[in-house]
């Protein structure tokens, strides 16, 4: 999908430049726009990155308890035997 809007995106630069309409000035505001956007994204993908680390330690703490206590109840079955 990203590969397709860049190549269209890439296309309609071509063209604007092959008929002339587009200048210089605006591939300086389209790359700057695009940068600005870019950044935008990796700050949300950081932000998404941390909550996803924060909701998934609990979930690891639990897992981490549950698998001591089962091999405690194992050893302990084990041992009566």
């Amino acid at each position: 999908m990203e590969e397709r809007l860049a190549k269209a995106v890439a296309t309609e630069m071509r063209d604007a430049i092959t008929r002339g309409t587009g200048t210089k000035a605006d591939l300086t505001e389209f790359r700057a726009e695009t940068k600005a956007e870019t950044t935008k994204l990796r700050s949300e993908m950081g932000e998404l990155r941390n909550e996803l680390k924060a909701d998934c330690a609990p979930l690891i703490v639990w897992l981490m308890s549950t698998t001591i206590a089962v091999g405690g109840i194992i050893i302990a079955a084990v041992a009566l035997l």
